[in-house]
């Protein structure tokens, strides 16, 4: 870091302060005195000191990335590890996710001067990495939004840290999820969900039954029925609910799933129950407890309802094999078990009930997400509107 005095064409005098790094000026800054250029020259000092150094002119996108990934330091706080540096923290399995963002960023836009970064860049990125029919190796919108709304981050932090001026993807505007005819929602017939339990209450192996009856009746995600403890369900109140308050993680390996908070806040939600689930649920639990007092353990709140072998947590696989098995035995094509909450969602919408109910049921993050995913649902129920208004006029 220097301090020199210059003259400009007008014979002006200036004092100038220039930061060279890696023998490349990565910053000048120029002052009208030299009090000014010598008090800017030590706050720069004590900034560079604490690991501030202002972006080299030089430096990448994907350079910057990868040392902004690498800036986070690994805690262990009571509910997981998180990862975290100045004004950010992400969980463990988001910390791992934003990897794999960078990687994806890097292979596209990667070798673009940082200082040279702007939307035009971000949109050839999404038109690069957009799942179509020519693009079968693209990723989904949803994902694509993921990895803006990081990037996005990673420059503000660039910004706070005053590595740079200003971001320059400040106002990048999102893309909207566009749910083509062949990319719509699969859900299951009410005829295959009558197949499918049936098969499944032949099963001497009640968690099996239990697993699918609840993801058909409240749209609950795989990793919530996971990790559900019986102190999450009231059955003998007024009106019987279900509280989610956390989910299964397997960031750190499918046979070692820890318990978390749900990554949004709309993912804690109550759930109603209807009679003919909490009746389910109280069989199933007077036959966990008859297994539990075999290997002489005890039911308690904190006890989840999906147990491994040896009463601990399930992994991650299970579930998945244990529908695949079951969905060949009921002689229903397969699908996803995670299409059981689309089917769910899809009945609450056609029920007519208020879109912010189902939003708030399936603990979607916003109204707008619910809309986007399930539009040609929401389109369907309008026909119907239209036609029962038709009918009253006609009356």
């Amino acid at each position: 870091m220097t301090v020199t005095k210059y003259r400009t064409n007008t014979g002006a005098q200036y004092w100038k302060v220039e930061i060279v790094v890696n023998s490349i000026r990565a910053r000048q800054q120029g002052f009208r005195t030299r009090r000014e250029a010598a008090s800017w020259e030590t706050k720069e000092k004590t900034r560079l000191a604490q690991g501030g150094v202002k972006i080299d002119r030089q430096i990448t996108l994907g350079d910057y990335l990868d040392w902004w990934h690498g800036s986070f330091v690994q805690e262990n706080p009571d509910d997981g590890v998180v990862w975290s540096r100045p004004g950010r923290t992400y969980r463990n399995h988001n910390h791992v996710r934003n990897k794999q963002h960078i990687t994806k960023i890097k292979e596209h836009i990667g070798g673009i001067k940082l200082v040279k970064l702007d939307t035009i860049h971000t949109s050839m990125l999404v038109a690069k990495c957009r799942k179509s029919s020519r693009n079968t190796d693209g990723v989904s919108v949803s994902t694509i939004r993921k990895m803006l709304f990081m990037l996005k981050g990673a420059i503000t932090d660039a910004v706070v840290q005053r590595k740079l001026d200003y971001n320059p993807i400040a106002n990048l505007i999102m893309p909207d999820k566009e749910v083509a005819d062949n990319e719509k929602v699969m859900v299951f017939e009410d005829h295959e969900l009558d197949l499918i339990l049936v098969e499944a209450d032949k099963l001497c192996d009640r968690r099996w039954f239990i697993f699918p009856l609840l993801a058909i009746w409240t749209g609950m995600r795989k990793s919530e029925i996971s990790a559900l403890q019986w102190g999450d369900i009231d059955m003998d109140a007024p009106v019987p609910i279900l509280r989610i308050s956390r989910t299964l993680e397997y960031s750190n390996g499918e046979r070692r799933p820890t318990i978390k908070t749900p990554k949004s806040k709309a993912g804690s939600r109550h759930i109603p129950l209807t009679v003919e689930i909490v009746t389910a649920l109280k069989t199933y639990r007077a036959w966990q407890a008859e297994i539990y007092w075999k290997a002489q353990k005890k039911l308690t709140p904190d006890t989840t309802l999906i147990f491994n072998d040896a009463f601990g947590l399930v992994h991650k696989s299970v579930p998945q094999h244990r529908w695949e098995t079951l969905l060949k035995n009921a002689g229903v094509p397969h699908r996803s078990l995670h299409k059981l909450r689309h089917t769910f969602t899809s009945k609450l919408i056609g029920t007519g009930m208020r879109l912010d109910y189902i939003t708030s049921i399936v603990g979607h993050a916003d109204e707008r997400t619910t809309t986007q995913t399930y539009s040609h649902y929401f389109d369907g129920h309008k026909k119907e509107q239209l036609e029962i208004m038709q009918g009253l006029v006609s009356r």
